[in-house]
């Protein structure tokens, strides 16, 4: 099996769709099939840019989509769109 590596918008775009609602770290990682040590440098990276933001609870931080995430992640998705037809 050869793999393949995947560009920055390949890892972004599964997180953003994983965020779509409030969710952990570990379900990001498994969502968009990274380490974990990746999905903290992406989501480090995505909360600077105002894209996701961590929300805090008592015991577990989660992440979702700010307004500006749903922007992008709406428009990656008319991409993925264009490029399957």
């Amino acid at each position: 099996m050869v793999f393949k590596k995947r560009g920055k918008l390949e890892i972004i775009y599964p997180i953003l769709k994983c965020c779509r609602n409030k969710v952990s770290r570990t379900r990001i990682s498994y969502g968009a099939y990274v380490n974990f040590k990746s999905s903290m440098k992406y989501l480090d990276m995505l909360i600077k840019k105002g894209i996701l933001e961590e929300v805090q609870t008592d015991s577990k931080n989660f992440y979702r989509l700010t307004p500006k995430g749903m922007r992008l992640l709406y428009h990656l998705e008319q991409v993925m769109k264009i490029l399957e037809a």
